[in-house]
């Protein structure tokens, strides 16, 4: 089995108040604050970081937000979808990751005991 290599990013939701319903979906691994006063500079209204998490990868969350059938125009990272829905599609996103690394890892059986152990009679 080959391990995948994890490397933590911020993955970050920004929005624009000229872009109404509209929230870009994209990755850093500086701040996302810094990110978004980076685009700032080249916008006639303010950039606002919505959501940050941290995770291997923003593609992850492209595929999850395809499979529920939101698409990025032009492929530019941004998504027209409800920021409610969104932050849910990237939390599903980020523990499909998480499932996944564990797969990738854990190579022997784990004790259902440990993780049992709040279970009171």
């Amino acid at each position: 089995m080959v391990a995948r290599t994890w490397t933590e990013r911020n993955i970050y939701i920004i929005s624009n108040e000229s872009i109404p319903s509209h929230y870009k979906v994209g990755q850093t691994k500086r701040d996302a604050e810094q990110r978004a006063k980076e685009m700032n500079t080249y916008a006639p209204t303010p950039y606002e970081v919505e959501h940050v998490v941290r995770m291997n990868s923003d593609a992850s969350v492209h595929r999850m937000l395809q499979r529920h059938g939101y698409v990025s125009a032009n492929d530019n990272e941004w998504y027209q979808v409800d920021l409610t829905t969104l932050k849910s599609l990237v939390e599903m996103a980020r523990l499909e990751e998480l499932d996944q690394l564990a797969g990738d890892t854990l190579s022997m059986p784990v004790d259902e005991k440990l993780y049992c152990s709040d279970i009171t009679e």
